[in-house]
């Protein structure tokens, strides 16, 4: 005898979650790319994510707004065949590999997620470039902008899940090997101060910083005030 199974689902279209590295050639930093936009349903007024895209099979290219503004600004590309899938090297000698990738909620929704590893070397001259770039279009006005940081230091300034699962990957599939320096933070050209300085005040760095709370940090970070959105934080 069968048994009923009932549950509710959410039906998405499975995505590409991109991990950004670029590499200076002069210091061996690594910088990666992450996407700043509100978010309504967590109520933030502005959410670190990692940029995702969908799978554009005809043309074997990643296509949509955030992949296009990754290719446009940083010069990466969305070719497929030059980009490492992270979920398929570190899970090919694995029993149980799931070649759709990743389920963030397997009771919630259909969504499947592949994260895609993509590595650029570039100048310290072409960093300025972009940042100034990405400080213009927040100045600007932009909902939907990109943020540089440090690559190992996404995974402290952002509640997105995929970033997480792309570092763990990333580290699965050897590329953990790969050595570089720790990062020299300069000024941003837009709002907040430093990166350091909003950095050490998101993870409560001192005791003065730390009064305020998760969304004092968030607020610093960022440059921007919770007041200018309606819901609750």
């Amino acid at each position: 005898q069968c048994e009923l199974i009932q549950e509710y689902c959410c039906l998405r279209s499975s995505s590409v979650g991109i991990l950004v590295a670029l590499r200076c050639v002069e210091d061996d930093t690594v910088w990666s790319v992450l996407v700043d936009q509100p978010r309504l349903n967590v109520g933030a007024v502005s959410a670190l994510e990692l940029p995702v895209a969908y799978l554009d099979e005809d043309k074997n290219i990643l296509v949509g707004p955030q992949a296009k503004e990754v290719e446009e600004v940083c010069g990466v590309s969305m070719k497929v065949s030059d980009l490492i899938n992270l979920s398929q090297s570190a899970y090919e000698n694995n029993s149980i590999y799931n070649a759709s990738g990743l389920c963030p909620s397997l009771g919630n929704s259909s969504e499947f997620v592949k994260i895609l590893y993509a590595r650029k070397n570039i100048k310290k001259t072409q960093m300025k470039i972009i940042r100034k770039r990405l400080s213009q279009m927040r100045e600007e006005g932009a909902v939907m902008s990109l943020r540089v940081v440090p690559l190992e230091d996404v995974w402290k300034v952002s509640a997105d899940m995929k970033v997480v699962c792309a570092l763990f990957l990333l580290e699965k599939a050897g590329f953990e090997n790969e050595k570089y320096q720790k990062p020299v933070y300069v000024e941003d050209e837009g709002r907040g101060g430093s990166l350091r300085t909003r950095l050490n005040s998101f993870l409560g760095s001192s005791e003065d910083e730390n009064k305020g709370g998760f969304k004092t940090g968030l607020n610093s970070l960022f440059g921007r005030r919770s007041t200018s959105f309606s819901g609750q934080f």
